[in-house]
Parts: structure tokens; sequence; C-alpha cells
């Protein structure tokens, strides 16, 4: 009888506990580990490194092999791509068997150029047989390098505008979209959270025509970078990049109206919920820029890219401010000491920027519960 009365009498009260426990600490603990305060567009410039296209150079050896591959692999060296190849004259390779039934080679050698993989696959680019120096363009143009210079520069966002030919659509459309930006300028400001350097968010236009030759090869891979572009050539089309070279989607025709160009402005400069880049819209254009260097104006200023030292001196002062809590002053020569270094830097919560006393917090929450119902159990709860 004494556990079925501490059943119906002792569990309420346990239960009530841990319960006003939960409900007291869970907001403070929520304010300590909330989302990323950082606008998507920054992020995504600091932390998200281009992903890369694929070159892969089908070939039967000799001079000619030697040739392509070199080229495309000095294109690597600058650009973000990775180079592969197939030598047919060796019977055990067998690899890209799918990608040689897809589009067979009419020569050799023979390049494909593959976009970064999305959905567990890569699409194709562009194919065709080698002729030399054509990695120049596939890598580089005067309108990517301008893309960027206006990214590192801190633009939230490119705007690139692709004509149809249609002139009266092209500039029914740009009018539009260059006065919704001038007005999401106005009205977007820039939370105090953010500790960014400006109060107000900013963006460029580009304009790309349809026949510029210098430019096909940027055309190409926007036209490619979803599988139905190719069915709307005669719609104008608005590309939003942004990052380290980011197409976040299309917009095209009808669909370039106040509305699609808000929410994408807004999705841009919103805080980034989720710091997985996969988890996000996005494909990269390929491109030659230095996105950690200082060519780039603006890319590095004090608030935006801090240098690895900086960074270093930053976590050994939240090194010793922890361990100066644990009764320790010695960083370097005591067992205890390196245990605590290695417990902050492996633990996600202190990654993600949860100050050590919400995650002890969390610990000893956690530990509490465990002995609540462990006595629970004992006394005649629930298992």
């Amino acid at each position: 009888m004494r556990s079925a009365s501490v059943r119906t009498c002792g569990k309420p009260r346990w239960v009530s506990l841990l319960f006003w426990i939960g409900a007291g600490t869970w907001p403070w603990v929520c304010s300590a580990v909330r989302a990323c305060d950082t606008p998507v567009y920054r992020y995504a410039l600091q932390n998200w490194p281009p992903d890369d296209y694929e070159v892969v150079v089908v070939h039967r050896g000799g001079e000619d092999a030697e040739t392509v591959l070199k080229e495309w692999r000095d294109a690597a060296l600058v650009g973000n791509l990775i180079v592969r190849e197939v030598n047919l004259s060796q019977t055990d390779d067998v690899g890209y068997g799918a990608l040689l039934a897809e589009v067979p080679p009419q020569s050799l050698p023979w390049v494909y150029l593959r976009y970064p993989v999305r959905d567990n696959r890569r699409r194709m680019a562009w194919a065709g047989a080698f002729r030399r120096g054509e990695s120049a363009s596939w890598l580089s143009s005067p309108l990517r390098e301008t893309i960027a210079q206006e990214l590192g520069a801190g633009k939230a966002a490119v705007w690139l505008f692709l004509e149809s030919g249609n002139s009266r659509k092209d500039e029914r459309a740009m009018a539009l979209l260059s006065r919704e930006l001038a007005r999401l300028e106005r009205v977007l400001t820039v939370p105090p959270e953010c500790a960014l350097s400006v109060d107000r968010f900013s963006f460029s236009v580009l304009r790309l025509s349809r026949d510029t030759e210098e430019e096909s090869a940027l055309r190409a891979l926007l036209m490619g970078s979803e599988p139905d572009l190719l069915d709307y050539v005669g719609e104008p089309m608005v590309f939003p990049i942004f990052g380290r070279g980011l197409v976040l989607y299309a917009l095209i025709g009808q669909g370039i109206n106040e509305r699609t160009i808000a929410e994408a402005a807004e999705f841009l400069t919103g805080p980034c919920a989720c710091e997985i880049k996969s988890q996000n819209p996005g494909l990269e254009l390929l491109m030659r820029a230095d996105w950690e260097g200082d060519r780039l104006s603006g890319a590095r200023p004090a608030d935006f890219f801090q240098k690895a030292g900086e960074v270093e001196a930053r976590v050994r002062e939240l090194e010793e401010a922890a361990v100066a809590r644990w009764g320790e002053t010695d960083l370097n020569g005591t067992a205890s000491s390196a245990g605590i270094r290695r417990f902050f830097s492996a633990c996600p919560l202190w990654a993600s920027g949860c100050p050590p006393a919400a995650i002890l917090l969390l610990a000893g929450a956690g530990f509490w519960a465990i002995f609540t119902l462990r006595r629970l159990r004992r006394l005649g709860g629930p298992p």
C-alpha cells in the first residue's frame, strides 16, 4: 500500500518540481543558445567556401592529354573546381560509365564540366572537345570579377539581371527591380545585435545581355543552374547572388515582382537560422576570386574577417576565464586545465556561442533529472 500511496501522491510532487525547474531555466538557456544573429548573406561570405565544380577529362594518353590536364589543373588552383580523368587506354578504368553514356565523347580529349553536388548528384554544365585556352572563359569573366568585388565590399546581394532581348519586357522588369530594391534599402534596418558597421543593407544591380560573347560561359552557367530555365529564354530573369558567388534562385518574367524580390531580400538579410550550408538554397557560380585575401576591398574589415591571431587570442581569453572559475590558473602545465580546454573546444554548445554557465546549468539539470527519475523508480514511480 505504501507504494500505491507514493505512486498517487508522491509522483505529482516530483513531476511538478521538475516542471517548474525547467520552466524557470529554459527561457534563459534558450536565450544563450538562440539562433545566429548574423545575416544570411554575411554568414555565407564568412563561413561557406564555394563548392567545387567537377571537370572530367576523357583521353587515351599522350601529349594532348597532358596538355588538357595541365590547363584545367592550373585553373583548379585559382577556382572552385576539381579535375578528374578517365584514361580509355587503361582497360581496368571503368569509372564514369554513366557519364560517358549520357553524352558520348565525339573526339578525344573530351571534357565534361559538371555543377557542384546537389541532391546527391551532379548535373551537366557543359561537354565538348578540348580547345586550348577554353578553361579561362569558364573560370572568369569581367562581370564575375565585378560580382566578386561587390560581394567582398559588403553588398548584401548582387542582383544579376539577364535580359530577354525584348526591350519592352526588359525595361519594365528592370525598372521594377531597381525601384523595389531602393525601397528595401530604406526599410530594411540592421538589428543592433548583428554588430555590423552599417545600419542599412545595400544591394547592387548588374545587367547581362543575351548576346555578349565574353559572358557566354556565365550565361550558360546561369541557365543551367536550374533544370527548366531553358524553357523561359524569352523572358527576363533576375538571379540574386550572395556569399561567395551563390545564386539563390531565378526570378522569371512575371515572377519579378515586389513580393518575390522582397522575400529574397528579407531571406538574405535575415538572421541565419541554419549554419549548415547544404540546408540552405543556392548554387555556386564557377569563378576565380580570392575570398579571404586582401584583393577585394572591404572584404576584411575589423568586424568582418577576424585574423587568425586575434581569434586565437580571444579563444585563449575565454579559456582563461573558464579555468579561473574552476580555480585553475595554469593553462599549460596541469592535466586538469588541459582537460577543461578539450571539453570546451569539443562541446558543440560552446562552439555555437553558449556561455560556460549555460553549459554547466544544462549538465546539472540533466544529472538532476536522472537522479530524480531513479528515485521515482525506487519509490514505485513509473519505470
